[in-house]
């Protein structure tokens, strides 16, 4: 229908809150980080390591013996840190999950609009389209404005920076402000592959193969099986794209032993029978077309969201 496009502009799922509780692996070090801020001690662990010094000593004195520091001392630091952090994860996840629902019922309302549309064609799709678009990119600066208030949660935990900036980079990605996003992925989480697959789309947008190099081989064996097909499709899609089909065929032929997605699959086989033109990211739907490298044409645009990924 003529209403396609605009469907397919308010159906791309809303980036999701990342956990609060991410591992140290996770964190992207697409470029190195220098400032004061980061290498600065979280107030927490200051004040757990007052508190247990304080604590140590006073059951020293109080049992009149040195065996009674050590466990008095890891006692100490327990109590600030235990209640601080479960305190910490419960203001964080009130912030992404807020912005999160903003962004949902924003779309929501979206696809009433779209859906009463249907029948009546009223205007046209394209202008209907760009008018959608702009609602939901208002939305979307609203919710990263919104995340601003993880700002005096830092002092409590650096990781909370990262993980407000990882969402904000996602974000500003949606609504192509591709500037704003590079400045928060600077100092992001490596969360997911999508997030990873956003950063590499950012380096061939600036014609910059060495850095998309860089990340492929950084993130390719973080993510297992069916879990990397984006970045695996990414990658091999900007290698043909750069006259390096040979490479691509290689890689392909590597990652489809233990990757069973048929876009692998058959874009491998486009490659091994000279058919380059043919190689395709199209069957991966909206989480191809999500990066902005490609729009899709009238009609073919397919949904994955059923296909549950590991």
């Amino acid at each position: 229908t003529g209403l396609a496009p605009v469907e397919r502009a308010i159906s791309l799922s809303a980036c999701k809150p990342l956990p609060v509780h991410c591992k140290d692996n996770e964190r992207a070090d697409l470029s190195p980080t220098s400032t004061k801020e980061n290498h600065t001690p979280m107030l927490t662990f200051i004040l757990a390591i007052l508190s247990g010094a304080v604590l140590g000593y006073c059951g020293k004195v109080f049992f009149q013996t040195a065996w009674a520091y050590v466990p008095m001392t890891i006692a100490g630091f327990l109590v600030v840190i235990v209640p601080v952090n479960l305190w910490l994860k419960k203001r964080l996840e009130a912030v992404f999950y807020g912005v999160q629902g903003m962004i949902q019922q924003n779309q929501m309302k979206l696809q009433r609009q779209v859906q009463q549309m249907q029948g009546r064609m009223m205007g046209s799709p394209k202008g209907l389209q760009k008018r959608l678009e702009k609602e939901q990119a208002g939305v979307i600066r609203e919710a990263i404005k919104h995340l601003d208030a993880v700002k005096p949660m830092q002092k409590w935990n650096f990781m909370a920076k990262k993980q407000a900036n990882t969402l904000k980079a996602q974000l500003h990605y949606q609504i192509r402000e591709f500037d704003e996003a590079e400045k928060y992925f600077k100092n992001s989480l490596a969360a997911d592959p999508l997030t990873v697959a956003m950063q590499m789309a950012l380096k061939y947008k600036h014609d910059d193969m060495n850095g998309l190099d860089s990340i492929y081989k950084k993130y390719r064996k973080k993510f297992k099986g069916d879990q990397g097909t984006i970045i695996h499709a990414l990658y091999t899609w900007a290698l043909v794209k750069k006259n390096r089909a040979d490479e691509a065929m290689e890689l392909l032929a590597e990652v489809k032993e233990k990757n069973d997605d048929p876009v692998i699959k058959s874009n491998w086989e486009h490659l091994a029978n000279n058919r380059a033109k043919s190689f395709s990211n199209a069957a991966l739907g909206d989480m191809w077309y999500a990066l902005h490298l490609e729009e899709p044409k009238a009609g073919r645009v397919k949904q994955r969201s059923g296909r549950k990924r590991r």
